[in-house]
């Protein structure tokens, strides 16, 4: 539950998830001051939101991933029939689409896609 310290002009200044000294104010979370404390902080909305930046972080890691399964492939250490069925198919249709996608870049003269 949020508890919050206020300002002289009663703008929120401070947010605790437990009652304090300093935070002795209970606010509902959808309270109207409190969110738009979090919109100053950079939380609720926008790039940097912890919870954008998170869905951000496994598209990148996602990639990782999909690299690291085709350089072990490459070095024979794995082998794809050994990926499960669906796991062969999403990555399949990943190449293609990145192959599409860079063929689309060469043609209109655009940054390396994919």
């Amino acid at each position: 539950m949020p508890y919050v310290r206020r300002g002289s002009d009663g703008a929120v200044l401070a947010v605790q998830a437990e009652r304090s000294e300093e935070c002795p104010q209970f606010l509902s979370p959808d309270d109207a001051d409190l969110a738009v404390f979090l919109e100053q902080a950079g939380i609720g909305s926008g790039a940097r939101d912890p919870r954008n930046m998170l869905a951000q972080s496994d598209l990148e890691m996602s990639r990782v991933l999909e690299d690291l399964i085709d350089l072990l492939i490459r070095k024979g250490v794995l082998s794809p029939g050994e990926l499960p069925t669906t796991a062969r198919d999403k990555l399949s249709r990943r190449r293609e689409l990145r192959g599409h996608l860079k063929w689309l870049a060469d043609i209109v003269g655009g940054d390396k896609i994919g």
